[in-house]
């Protein structure tokens, strides 16, 4: 068998030389650099002082020699990638380049290592070493083509001598010592070189044998290799998405959530899901690699690599991104941290794109079915262990569909096949039988809370809003309490940890609560609090809390036993309220409803406005025609829900979009809702969106939106641009207005989470709203 590898040399300035050309494929994005700036510090004075540093595993590039695969941005083909040694490689071409890097938050950073020529030292460069005579601070101006090496030295000691005494001897220590540091880039590393025919589980499992400190290479990292060295602005947009979504950015539109923080790897995997409809990446590898020498191979890989780019372009879509998420939240999931299988969202993202673009499924019956398939997919740990097969199964299934019908019926008919009535009556109640912290099972049941909209046990807020990941204290608002208290049952003679922290024993109070409930028996505390609460709130806090009938009172292993059972119920009974929980305004309207809706005209839950942004009257964008949006939908946030349609003037007459959509980059339903969802997080702020939908309908041949609001729970200010003013307004009648700060301290007095009543409303009637907000309506034309 011949030798899958070769031995190789190189001098350092002629592997920077290599990656400066692109013969060396150097991917920032395979790992971020992670090497401590001190680590950088430690091998170049290992390398100063001669010792061995370590080698280089390159990868022969198969296509080498014949053409690049996709488009060029080097001036020569790549003839190896690297496998490892990567972070060393890196610091050495950023300390001579003088050029940033990426760290491990997608920042980019120079890495600057300080060099003492008196007593040959280093160190990485502070304050105190650029004040220094006796430091050079970067040593990277070494090897800087307009700095002469002659030069460098003779302005470092003339600064020298400000300070001290340069005997001959100290200045001859200095030259040599800065020249010896200087001939670095003529350092030998060795190279192995593995074979462009070696199989990439083969170079995975040789990366781990000779490196006892490395982790097993996967396929993801093989194909982001691809695209850093073949489609290198793929990498950077996939990266700036995924730096994008953990964190925020206020006044631009941004990825950024609460429930999931990709890894340009996780994103890849729903590419090529959608993209080739793949769960395994090795396939697609080959593909993308193009792997046979000749040109019929190479274009194959060009072609795959235009399927790949087509792919994440809907992936990274942001309208696309917000959509999806709408379904993680009508699932009931509050952030990322009741998600305990990351592949759950990915796949269920792939899923929503296949009914979205290739099936056209109506939006919001496509959201309501992805929500139920994650719910199902999280409580039955669908896509852990063998995921790849699992998704590949999946879209399998669903390549059968040809109608957007057949589709979600597809999709129905697995939710069914898994959530039979032995799962939920038997596998289901197994599940609780748990200590795990971090269960799936569990974090179902919170969701179905939040689906429920249960209050908090022995509390008037809802799980919901103490759940909600915006709103953060020194202590998480809501606690898991033991129902008998770990002191009761140790008194009781059951001191075993899988017996006492078993999930079937924990509820959800506030922390108030939970720190004065103590070691109190259930029969004390229970009683009292439950006397505090109406008969039809007692009958409701024990059907959310799975609560058996007297039992304060139980056996502890019978109440554990019959809890888990009702548990269950919880979870189901949250599972079937997904898409069928309604804001008190009704549904969205269907196409055939909204012409009746439009012939009955404003109301109290209907408002109509001709546009978003375009002032017909000025001809022009105009903040006034935004803010009269904003304010709105605030108003049906704030008292009982509604729905404004944008494209529609006050008479009922059909003025279209198109005045809009010119005013947008994208010109289209995808862009009009993210402009109206950029302007409403701005104005509302972001967890306003989930009490809100977007859909469209075509009316005379003109796109008309429907924003479909649900009453908020909570209060919802509402900011034009500029000051911060934190204003509220209410429906009265078919109009909009804000409440004065008497009547707004009322508000939050005698309602907390509603709008106001019909009396305290009719102390000003809409013809005294104020001026400012007169001259705003003025601006906008409906």
């Amino acid at each position: 068998m011949s030798a899958l590898f070769s031995t190789l040399s190189f001098q350092l300035g002629q592997l920077v030389n290599m990656i400066d050309d692109g013969s060396i494929g150097l991917p920032e994005i395979q790992r971020p650099f992670v090497w401590k700036k001190t680590k950088v510090r430690d091998l170049f004075d290992s390398m100063f002082r001669g010792f061995p540093v370590g080698y280089f595993l390159f990868w022969k590039n198969s296509s080498a020699g014949a053409k690049q695969i996709g488009v060029a941005t080097h001036q020569l083909p790549t003839d190896r990638m690297i496998v490892d040694g990567q972070q060393r490689l890196t610091s050495l071409y950023a300390v001579l380049k003088g050029v940033p890097v990426i760290d491990e938050n997608y920042a980019r950073s120079k890495i600057e290592i300080a060099f003492n020529p008196s007593e040959a030292t280093f160190a990485v460069t502070s304050a105190a070493h650029r004040r220094s005579a006796h430091w050079i601070p970067d040593i990277s101006v070494l090897w800087d083509q307009k700095v002469g090496l002659f030069s460098l030295v003779g302005t470092y000691i003339e600064r020298l001598k400000q300070e001290q005494e340069v005997a001959p001897e100290l200045q001859r220590t200095i030259e040599n010592n800065v020249q010896q540091l200087y001939k670095l880039n003529s350092y030998s590393f060795t190279a192995i070189e593995l074979s462009a025919d070696t199989e990439p589980e083969a170079v995975s499992d040789i990366f781990v044998r000779i490196n006892s400190a490395g982790v097993e290479l996967n396929q993801a990292d093989f194909i982001l290799t691809l695209m850093s060295v073949y489609w290198d602005a793929g990498r950077k947009e996939l990266e700036a998405f995924c730096r994008a979504a953990k964190m925020p950015d206020p006044g631009r539109p941004s990825p950024f959530n609460h429930f999931l923080d990709p890894s340009p790897a996780e994103l890849l995997r729903v590419t090529v899901g959608y993209g080739f409809r793949r769960g395994r990446l090795r396939s697609v590898y080959n593909l993308l690699r193009g792997k046979e020498l000749d040109d019929a191979g190479v274009a194959a890989g060009a072609k795959n690599f235009e399927t790949l780019k087509q792919a994440q372009d809907k992936v990274l879509s942001l309208s696309n991104w917000h959509q999806f998420l709408h379904s993680v939240m009508l699932a009931g999931f509050r952030s990322g941290r009741l998600i305990t299988s990351t592949n759950t969202i990915l796949y269920s993202y792939v899923l929503f794109l296949i009914g979205k673009i290739q099936h056209e499924v109506p939006l919001q019956k496509l959201k309501v079915i992805i929500a139920k398939w994650i719910f199902m997919s999280a409580i039955t740990s669908r896509y852990t262990g063998s995921y790849e097969t699992q998704i590949e199964a999946d879209l399998n299934r669903l390549g059968q569909a040809e109608t957007s019908d057949a589709f979600a019926e597809i999709l129905e008919r697995i939710i069914g096949e898994n959530l039979t009535e032995d799962f939920w009556n038997i596998a289901l109640p197994a599940q609780f039988e748990t200590t795990a912290s971090r269960s799936p099972t569990l974090y179902a049941y919170y969701a179905a809370l939040s689906l429920l909209k249960a209050r908090v046990l022995f509390s008037p807020m809802t799980v919901s809003d103490l759940l909600d990941p915006a709103v953060r204290g020194d202590r998480l608002a809501v606690e898991r309490h033991h129902l008998f208290p770990v002191a009761y049952l140790k008194a009781n003679g059951i001191d075993a940890a899988r017996d006492i922290d078993q999930i079937a024993n924990f509820a959800l109070v506030e922390w108030p609560d939970n720190a004065s409930i103590g070691a109190n028996p259930p029969a004390v505390y229970a009683t009292a609090l439950m006397a505090s609460l109406s008969p039809d709130e007692r009958e409701r806090q024990s059907f959310w809390h799975a609560l058996p009938d007297d039992w304060m009172n139980m056996p502890y292993a019978q109440f554990v036993s019959e809890r888990r059972k009702k548990l269950a119920a919880v979870v189901r009974a949250g599972f079937e309220r997904i898409g069928s929980a309604e804001p008190e305004s009704g549904s969205e309207p269907h196409a055939k409803d909204l012409h009746q809706l439009i012939l009955a005209g404003e109301s109290t839950l209907v408002e109509f406005k001709s546009t978003a942004r375009w002032s017909l009257n000025d001809g022009k964008v105009h903040d006034g025609v935004e803010f009269a949006i904003a304010r709105t939908i605030a108003g049906f946030l704030n008292t009982s829900g509604g729905t404004l349609v944008i494209g529609i003037a006050d008479d009922g007459s059909v003025v279209g979009l198109q005045h809009d959509y010119a005013t947008l980059k994208k010109k289209d339903r995808d862009g009009f809702e993210l402009f109206l969802y950029d302007l409403l997080s701005n104005a509302l702020g972001k967890n306003a969106l989930s009490w809100l939908q977007v859909a469209f309908h075509s009316i005379d041949e003109r796109d008309v939106a429907v924003v479909t609001v649900k009453r908020s729970p909570n209060i919802v200010f509402t900011n034009p641009r500029g000051p911060k003013v934190d204003d509220v307004y209410v429906r009265f009648g078919n109009s909009t207005r804000k409440l004065t700060p008497a009547e707004m301290l009322q508000y939050m007095s005698e309602t907390g989470t509603g709008g106001p009543s019909q009396s305290d409303a009719s102390r000003e009637t809409a013809d005294e709203v104020e001026s400012a907000e007169g001259e705003l309506e003025a601006a906008s034309s409906g």
